[in-house]
């Protein structure tokens, strides 16, 4: 599938989005007011990690969990996915672009369906190592897990678990566990920290 057009200025906005949710909190390590932040996020747009990575996958059913206002469930829908989100963000539900977004929480979510996919972009850095087996529960044998987390308390906002620090369980909790990309940010004239990590776990 040839989806340059669908990626063009992706990234651009994406980098400014961000910088959003920086002036969003402090320096220091705080708990995020989801509500807040999105209320004040008028620019939303699908992700260019998660349009690469599926559009080399087989369709499937995906879930995204934290799906915010629902930009990558619907590009997934428009390319061939039978996809949905949760997000326990009513402002992020009421705003959201899909209808297959539901105000649901990860830990009490209904149905039984074993996913092909799971879709996480920032979300499980902040859960706790209960939503990673929630996760691995939720996903069919030999399903994916598709996630990018946190990694330098300095390079990031919000209170969160590194990548690193749960490395060792995530690798416990599923067969297979491969880094994909490490993303950079420049810090004090140095462009050599990792800031996040976007990474495949296979059950």
């Amino acid at each position: 599938m040839d989806i340059s057009e669908e990626l063009k200025g992706y990234k651009k906005q994406e980098d400014i989005l961000n910088e959003t949710l920086l002036r969003l909190t402090t320096k220091a390590p705080v708990a995020i007011d989801w509500e807040e932040y999105h209320r004040t996020r008028t620019v939303w747009v699908p992700s260019e990690d998660v349009a690469r990575y599926f559009s080399k996958q087989p369709p499937g059913l995906v879930l995204e969990v934290g799906c915010g206002q629902g930009l990558n469930v619907e590009l997934l829908n428009g390319m061939g996915f039978d996809a949905y989100g949760i997000d326990s963000s009513y402002t992020a539900i009421n705003k959201a672009a899909s209808e297959k977004c539901l105000l649901e929480d990860l830990y009490s979510v209904k149905g039984s369906y074993k996913h092909d996919y799971v879709l996480d972009m920032e979300c499980l850095t902040y859960l706790d190592e209960k939503a990673i087996d929630r996760v691995n529960r939720l996903l069919c044998v030999g399903g994916k897990l598709f996630s990018r987390w946190f990694v330098e308390t300095s390079l990031s906002v919000g209170v969160f678990t590194s990548f690193y620090d749960r490395l060792s369980y995530l690798k416990k909790t599923f067969r297979k566990v491969r880094i994909l990309e490490k993303l950079y940010r420049e810090l004090n004239g140095d462009r050599d920290h990792v800031r996040e990590i976007i990474f495949e776990a296979i059950k």
